[in-house]
């Protein structure tokens, strides 16, 4: 029983470890919501192809490994890609001809490979269980974290569209861009303030050449607010 539950669980936590790394290197600037749309699809996926192969080589283990296997050369292509270092062109064929000889084997393989099973298993829980300690630890040290950030974009957004519109109805006025920059001051943290602003000062810049007086106003406020 244990050894079926293995099995089942094993590709799954391969194939979702990419996702829960990517999430955790970039908690701080999404929500948490935002991660169980693709988390879903990706166990599922991962449990249909386990499923597939079972059906087709009727062993567990082996149907286990296949679909690990099968979830690694999709899936961590490019970490390995960009740790080795060479051209798409060169690393590509090396990495589908690695695939194709682990498969083979795979199928040809005659013993039981309930051994593998656990080595594997255990492997991938480890795998798994870094990023999910460092978002667990993330979001009960920053229970705000997911509101406040999503509070803090959308003003961003909304004082890139209001000076967008202020420019395309040629307006010389700058009240509603420094009403936008005082509410985003209480935001926290900093950096990704000076981000947005600094993405204004680009905008503002590139227009400089056609609406002087405004972008020139525009443009002292931002420096003197960061």
């Amino acid at each position: 029983m244990l050894g079926r539950l293995a099995s089942v669980l094993y590709p799954i936590l391969f194939a979702a470890f990419p996702l829960l790394s990517l999430f955790e290197h970039n908690q701080s600037e999404i929500e948490l919501s935002v991660l169980w749309v693709p988390l879903t699809v990706t166990v599922a996926a991962a449990a249909a192809l386990y499923g597939v192969l079972l059906l087709d080589l009727k062993q567990d283990g082996k149907a286990a490994a296949m679909a690990a296997l099968v979830a690694v050369a999709v899936l961590y292509y490019g970490t390995f890609a960009s740790s080795v270092g060479l051209r798409d062109r060169w690393f590509f064929p090396l990495w589908a001809a690695l695939f194709v000889v682990l498969a083979v084997a795979l199928v040809r393989v005659r013993r039981d490979l309930s051994n593998l099973t656990w080595v594997l298993g255990a492997a991938a829980l480890v795998l798994v269980t870094l990023p999910v300690a460092g978002i667990v630890s993330y979001h009960a040290n920053h229970p705000a974290i997911s509101a406040r950030c999503s509070k803090e974009s959308r003003s961003i957004a909304s004082l890139i569209s209001l000076i967008a519109l202020t420019i395309s109805r040629g307006s010389t006025s700058v009240l509603p861009i420094k009403d936008g920059l005082l509410k985003l001051k209480d935001f926290r943290p900093p950096s990704r303030i000076g981000a947005g602003l600094a993405l204004i000062g680009l905008d503002l810049r590139s227009a400089d050449s056609h609406h002087p007086p405004r972008v020139t106003a525009a443009l002292h406020y931002i420096n003197s607010s960061k």
